[in-house]
């Protein structure tokens, strides 16, 4: 798990510089790849100060995230443990362990509303054309199964045997 989340963070930074917005002084590659690609944004831009203001939020938090990480986990682990031994911390470990609720929520949404479609429809009459196939190449082996005496003699005959009928079928036409 590890890895696979330092590869990302590593990818993530790399891409970061493709999308450097304009207000800072950096050419927007990404988004001038995909108007290629995708239809123009007709809506007018926010101005060169918002997205200044926002991208320096958005810097402060990632740096606030990584001293609270720092301060929980590598100088105060005490604190961390008091924090998960209270109530709101297990609750929220229980959520993240519960994958903040999602796996249910999928569950609930598509999975048992699909779940039940199928079961309803379970007896389609299109299925009744594969169950048939099925079902004959279920009683062809029951009949082609008397054959399997574990006589040689009798399988290299019926190989001759059908060896003369194919020939034959080949001289009549």
């Amino acid at each position: 798990m590890t890895v696979a989340l330092v590869v990302l963070a590593a990818g993530g930074l790399l891409a970061s510089g493709l999308g450097w917005p304009e207000a800072l002084g950096g050419a927007p590659v990404l988004v001038n790849f995909l108007q290629t690609t995708l239809p123009a944004a007709t809506g007018q831009g926010g101005s060169a100060a918002l997205e200044g203001i926002l991208s320096l939020v958005s810097v402060l938090t990632a740096l606030a995230g990584i001293l609270v990480a720092y301060v929980l986990l590598l100088r105060e682990r005490s604190l961390a443990e008091r924090l998960y031994r209270s109530t709101a911390g297990g609750a929220v470990h229980r959520l993240w362990l519960a994958g903040w609720g999602f796996d249910l929520l999928y569950e609930t949404v598509l999975v048992a509303p699909f779940m039940a479609i199928a079961r309803l429809n379970r007896g389609d009459f299109v299925d009744l054309f594969y169950r048939l196939v099925g079902r004959m190449a279920l009683v062809m082996y029951y009949i082609l199964s008397f054959t399997q005496t574990g006589r040689v003699r009798w399988y290299a005959a019926g190989l001759a045997v059908g060896a003369i009928i194919i020939l034959a079928i080949g001289v009549a036409l």
